[in-house]
């Protein structure tokens, strides 16, 4: 009864264990639904259900990167009439096949090659005096690096859009349509509006802080948590001592007494282990809000003074 009491106290240790098995099993599951869809996909493919297929093929590819995964994904952005994202898949999987000498390097070098007189082209310009401090480039909600500005780079023919923004400017877009069979767009950024600026809030207001409360919340939480402890801590102690009782009732075999004794202390065990793992968990939740809140509101003083200054292979 002790060593069961005393296990269940410290069951919660063997949770340590499981975390690299689930890492584990989750790469095997991950594997094991890219294959499903990758065999869809590419039945879809070869059925002439590309808008279909090319979900299929590229959820299967971010699950595991194959070879094969992506030699169909780029013949099915081809078929689709991607071919910035065709010629790129195919450049990928050819450098990857190179590295690990696989016979597809040339399939997916060939068919790269054979995309290259078709790619449309975009090029964003920034002139200098556009480049306010802080400027962010966008070209469908993602960003384009400045050293990719006024270089030409392949794009998927169809509609894209091109913004701007920057910290106390009005944000900048526009819509450009691009065409198939190398056709070249330009976008050139404008020089940014300034935005307006807002008035300075009262001089005897300071401004709202969530410091405070979160410090106060991390600081309840880990006193709760401290509870806690405290409480697996005496159901614990409780649980050995009714495990010595019951030893004094079980001899060779344990009376009715000595069995309900042991069963309180088994209760107890149980309550403690929940004690200690919640109590835990509350102090180091409590901890990481209190060491991450900000600075608290100062003083109505305060803020016056801060106010004056300032495709099969």
């Amino acid at each position: 009864m002790r060593r069961s009491a005393l296990g269940t106290v410290f069951a919660s240790a063997l949770s340590l264990s499981l975390v690299a098995r689930s890492a584990n099993a989750q790469e095997a599951n991950d594997k094991a639904a890219a294959e499903v869809l990758f065999e869809q996909g590419r039945a879809l493919l070869l059925e002439g259900k590309v808008e279909e297929a090319c979900p299929k093929l590229s959820e299967s590819l971010r699950l595991d990167r194959g070879i094969g995964t992506m030699l169909f994904l780029a013949e099915c952005w081809q078929r689709m009439g991607k071919t910035a994202s065709a010629w790129a898949q195919f450049r990928e999987a050819e450098t990857i096949a190179a590295n690990e000498k696989d016979a597809r390097e040339k399939v997916a070098r060939d068919r790269a090659e054979k995309l290259v007189p078709l790619l449309s082209t975009i090029v964003i310009r920034v002139p200098p005096e556009a480049k306010v401090p802080g400027l962010v480039v966008q070209r469908d909600g993602r960003e384009v690096g400045e050293a990719v500005w006024g270089t030409k780079t392949p794009i998927d023919p169809g509609p894209h859009v091109i913004a701007a923004s920057a910290p106390g400017y009005k944000a900048w877009e526009a819509k450009v349509t691009i065409d198939a069979n190398a056709d070249q767009g330009a976008v050139t950024i404008p020089i940014l509006e300034k935005a307006p600026v807002a008035p300075p809030p009262p001089a005897n207001e300071a401004p709202p802080s969530s410091g405070t409360f979160q410090k106060g919340l991390g600081l309840g939480l880990a006193g709760v948590g401290v509870i806690g402890v405290a409480v697996g801590t005496a159901f614990g102690l409780s649980a050995i001592k009714k495990n010595d009782r019951a030893d004094a009732h079980c001899p060779s075999t344990c009376d009715a007494e000595g069995i309900a004794i042991g069963e309180r202390a088994n209760d107890h065990g149980n309550i403690s282990t929940i004690g200690f793992i919640a109590g835990a968990v509350l102090i180091a939740g409590g901890a990481v809000l209190f060491f991450t809140a900000g600075p608290s509101a100062k003083s109505t003083n305060a803020g016056v003074r801060r106010h004056g200054a300032g495709f099969a292979f």
